[in-house]
């Protein structure tokens, strides 16, 4: 049992030093995030994950690069430093955006578009804001 719960808005930098500090002092922490992006670090949890999935099971699986994106044969994936787009010949049918701008290209999300260049989002996934991201894809 945790004495101690770390409750964090979002895990960055901040975050992890705090938690990192209070367990080499001895504390008995446990690290919670409101904001799951996912790529908790281990040992931190996410407060919505924590009630979808009671039984903690560790989720398998490693962050895509921006070209293993599955899409149809022939369309095309590009990228540069900052985010990438997936085209159909002159249509562009997606647009990638990374974790971090650190040249890394890690997918974070992918919005998905209509033939007028709208996003498109699936049903099959509910999104639970309102940017309308796609993350099954990815």
């Amino acid at each position: 049992m945790q004495d101690t719960l770390l409750l964090l808005d979002t895990y960055n930098t901040e975050g992890e030093d705090l938690f990192y500090s209070l367990k080499k002092s001895g504390m008995n922490v446990a690290a919670a995030s409101i904001n799951d992006d996912g790529f908790l670090a281990d040992g931190v949890i996410s407060v919505y994950g924590y009630f979808l999935n009671p039984k903690h099971m560790k989720l398998e699986g490693k962050p895509k690069y921006f070209n293993q994106i599955k899409v149809p044969e022939f369309w095309e994936i590009s990228g540069n430093s900052t985010s990438g787009s997936i085209h159909d010949k002159s249509h562009e049918r997606g647009r990638i955006f990374y974790l971090n701008t650190d040249n890394k290209r890690i997918v974070k999300a992918v919005d998905w578009l209509d033939e007028d260049g709208n996003v498109v989002m699936k049903k099959k996934k509910p999104v639970a804001d309102t940017s309308k991201r796609d993350t099954e894809n990815v």
